[in-house]
């Protein structure tokens, strides 16, 4: 199933985390590696050949957002859709 904006999504494998990509006020204490199985929210579809996708995770602990990381298809699946945005 293709990811959509707002689907709940995992990695499928260990992506090494690009200085871009890191959020908030203390970038440093960003993990340097996403492990596979992490699970993260699409945020935004680029719409372009092959598709990207712009997936947001979030801190473990406070529940912050952390990474904004610009993926492939082929490095995630899709665990839930959003179905509320349908109705």
């Amino acid at each position: 199933m293709e990811p959509e904006e707002m689907d709940l999504v995992e990695l499928t494998e260990t992506v090494a985390v690009e200085s871009a990509w890191r959020l908030g006020d203390k970038p440093e204490d960003v993990p340097a590696l996403l492990q596979a199985g992490q699970q993260g929210m699409v945020v935004h579809c680029r719409e372009q050949d092959p598709p990207l996708y712009d997936v947001e995770f979030l801190d473990p602990v406070t529940g912050v957002p952390q990474v904004l990381a610009v993926l492939g298809r082929d490095q995630i699946r899709v665990v839930e859709r959003d179905t509320l945005s349908m109705a």
